[in-house]
């Protein structure tokens, strides 16, 4: 497989980790010191891009509002739907999963948006 075949995934990895960096400094009030972490947040972020990619591949999405449509679904049915018990587990407010969450559904529809306009 050459590189010109899945770079696209690394460059939505790319803006969803660095969109992520700036909602975690700004809107979580949490500062990312340790590099560890922002190398778990791309590859987090490389691992999403790719499955959906191969979504977006597998159904042959041929529309923006497609790749939106599936975006939503994988972060309610992945990120929402196995985290939503831990917030609750853990004694965390809804105002706080809200919080944490509407970051990752901006950031699955960047990857999105970037993996449909690459491709």
């Amino acid at each position: 497989m050459r590189f010109s075949e899945w770079y696209y995934l690394l460059v939505a990895a790319f803006i969803n980790s660095m969109f992520q960096y700036f909602w975690i400094k700004f809107f979580k009030s949490f500062t990312i010191q340790k590099t560890s972490l922002m190398v778990m947040i791309f590859i987090s972020s490389f691992g999403i891009s790719w499955g959906l990619d191969v979504i977006q591949r597998a159904y042959d999405i041929s529309s923006y509002f497609n790749i939106l449509r599936i975006s939503l679904g994988c972060w309610l049915m992945f990120s929402v739907a196995s985290s939503a018990k831990h917030y609750l587990l853990n004694g965390l407010t809804p105002k706080t999963f809200l919080r944490d969450f509407t970051g990752e559904l901006i950031g699955y529809f960047l990857m999105g948006s970037t993996i449909y306009l690459l491709t």
